[in-house]
């Protein structure tokens, strides 16, 4: 049975850090970087393990493919309360998404996803025309950011201020009124998730390049790469991050987990 482990122990796993360290989300959990869990089943020499990050998105592990060590994982998915009904799991194997498929408790979805990654290039900043300006979120005031209503900030980050003090990014204004942003989701060894948010009404009018180019020369700077993860159906995502050099480096599944026996 896994168990859950603190904070200290977290290092029992380090040595199986490099199948999860291409997903920054769940690399900050690890390094303690943002909020999450670790289950394990074993203290001294794990071959089971399950990391999820505080907004769903979580990753597990298996030495061996065998229905023992799925059997763990789906009991704790079952019963442990800290596990929510409704998660995300990066890099599923085939393996466990048959196991859980062939389990009745859970309605899964798989899809396929990619990472696409960059180099790092200096790319040219256009003078965005008035009104609208260009502001670093760390110079903004925190009632501006509550405008722009981007909940999902608060699944990454313990507040808004955190967010303001810790993620990197650029919000664009029409005059005094925030519509668009662009923002690191989780930072961790120096690789980096991010997410855009444009209120409706601006959609469709070109913000998103001003702030593509602004926030990928701060990241060149600070020696960050910037992973593009994406459905591999989004062609208009796919043909964005084509337009700053970026390239598919790995394909995966990514799979939805519901329980349906959990309140």
């Amino acid at each position: 049975m896994l168990q859950e482990i603190n904070k200290s122990q977290y290092q029992i796993i380090k040595h199986t850090r490099v199948l999860f360290l291409k997903f920054p989300i769940i690399d900050s959990v690890f390094t303690c970087k943002q909020e999450g869990r670790i289950f394990v089943n074993d203290l001294v020499k794990p071959t089971v393990y399950f990391i999820i990050h505080k907004s769903n998105f979580a990753f597990s592990y298996c030495e061996i493919a065998t229905e023992n060590n799925f059997n763990q994982l789906k009991e704790l998915f079952l019963k442990e309360s800290k596990i929510p009904k409704y998660f995300h799991l990066y890099d599923a194997s085939n393996y466990l998404i048959k196991y859980l498929t062939e389990t009745p408790e859970f309605n899964i979805v798989v899809r396929e996803r990619m990472r696409m990654k960059g180099k790092f290039i200096d790319f040219k900043e256009d003078e965005i025309e008035k009104p609208y300006s260009i502001k670093n979120i760390s110079k903004i005031k925190l009632s501006d950011l509550e405008k722009l209503k981007i909940t999902n900030v608060l699944n990454f980050w313990k507040s808004l201020n955190e967010f303001k003090n810790n993620a990197i990014g650029y919000v664009i204004f029409d005059e005094d009124k925030p519509c668009s942003i662009w923002y690191t989701l989780s930072i961790s060894d120096n690789n980096c998730e991010t997410d855009i948010y444009t209120i409706d009404e601006y959609r469709g009018k070109g913000l998103a390049s001003y702030l593509g180019h602004k926030i990928l020369n701060k990241l060149n700077d600070s020696k960050i790469t910037m992973d593009w993860d994406v459905f591999c159906d989004n062609i208009p995502s796919i043909k964005i991050a084509e337009k700053y050099h970026y390239k598919t480096y790995f394909k995966y599944k990514f799979l939805s987990v519901y329980n349906k026996m959990k309140q």
